[in-house]
């Protein structure tokens, strides 16, 4: 085994801070079987700890289980939510019983120890793996992370972080850790990315009578009297024929609110060069973000395209938001231009089945959820 000590510092235009600390020490420890060579790396926080694989060689391989597991000594109280491919369920007090009835929970899972709390979830997670959800093990009762679907991915192989937070609901919520556990951004010019407020006609108007220029016109008019930096322009927008893209982001530009484009990731173009020539054309006509929707699946082919969606935008200089999506795992560190994401039961039911959502829904997702990352929680 060999150990290491690093602490640095880096910026980022979004997020819980500005100036970012990344201390820790790290221990790896080498192993061999049948002459294959593997490491297992642990990094300890002063907030909590985390640890991932390493396998080396060349060529590929496939994963078809993982049997990392998180065991607390005691799990007085636990605040979970019931899986599902979107993030959209309550974020709730549960306890070991229920939990194991459920048999999968999503990431993360607060449980109250005492007088302090741990967080388990993943970082560092994109299309060289999937995302994972937590499976209860009776047997033993600890939480076992479970990947989406079997993996093919290429050797060297590094999988994403396993990571266990610990402390007050305060030192949690404010921790970094996702970020500092991301690789940093090999972006040079940040200074596109302007994270703001944005006028949201859709959930203004309750999702009703929303697409028509006089009712933009009059949220833009808002966002310039409240100095908002955007304007979100969501869905059906492209199917409505009465209504002009361009004269949207002519009007957005007169009265310098930027404009943020609502896309359905499904209708995206599959391949590079095409996806490449859509961005570009939206980023022409002025464009400054968009906010693409309907991920909701956790494997590792979406993933990929989750990193080419990432890669493109970062070049062409689009700003994203990501709505029905996978949970954050600290990649705004390596992406900086992706300013926040959904995953979690959010504001927009409200409307639509006003009684799921609770008071204590609300105050749990705002520490819990939000302690992964930026939330849009409309």
């Amino acid at each position: 085994a060999t150990t290491e000590s690093v602490s640095d510092t880096y910026n980022l235009p979004s997020g819980k801070k500005s100036s970012y600390l990344n201390h820790y020490n790290e221990l790896k420890a080498n192993f061999s079987k049948s002459g294959k060579n593997f490491q297992v790396v642990f990094r300890a926080y002063n907030e909590g700890v985390a640890f991932r694989y390493i396998i080396s060689g060349t060529g590929s391989i496939t994963i078809s289980a993982e049997a990392s597991e998180c065991n607390p000594v005691t799990k007085e109280i636990m605040f979970a939510q019931t899986y599902s491919r979107d993030y959209k369920n309550v974020v709730e007090e549960s306890d070991w019983d229920r939990l194991a009835c459920l048999k999968y929970t999503s990431l993360p899972l607060l449980l109250k120890n005492a007088d302090n709390y741990i967080l388990i979830s993943e970082a560092a997670v994109n299309g060289t793996y999937s995302a994972s959800k937590l499976m209860t093990n009776e047997a033993n009762g600890a939480f076992v992370f479970q990947p989406e679907g079997a993996i093919s991915t290429a050797l060297p192989f590094q999988s994403p972080w396993r990571t266990i937070q610990t402390g007050s609901l305060q030192s949690i919520a404010a921790s970094t850790m996702f970020e500092n556990l991301n690789q940093a951004t090999a972006m040079t010019d940040l200074s596109w990315i302007k994270p703001g407020k944005a006028a949201w006609n859709y959930g203004g108007e309750d999702g009703t009578g929303y697409l028509t220029m006089s009712n933009i016109r009059k949220y833009i008019d808002w966002a310039n009297e409240m100095s908002w930096e955007y304007f979100t322009l969501d869905k059906g927008w492209q199917n409505n024929s009465s209504l002009s893209l361009d004269q949207v982001l002519s009007y957005a530009s007169s009265k310098k609110v930027g404009v943020f484009l609502w896309v359905n990731q499904q209708k995206l173009p599959s391949t590079e060069t095409e996806l490449r020539t859509l961005l570009q054309s939206w980023k022409n006509k002025g464009v400054k973000g968009l906010k693409v929707d309907f991920w909701e699946n956790d494997g590792q082919t979406m993933l990929k395209k989750y990193d080419l969606l990432f890669r493109l935008t970062s070049e062409i200089k689009l700003m994203l938001n990501l709505h029905s999506t996978t949970k954050p795992s600290g990649l705004r560190r390596t992406w900086p231009h992706l300013l926040t994401s959904e995953a979690v039961l959010s504001n927009s039911y409200y409307a639509m089945s006003p009684n799921v959502i609770t008071a204590s829904h609300n105050v749990n997702a705002a520490i819990i959820r939000a302690a992964l990352g930026s939330t849009d929680y409309r």
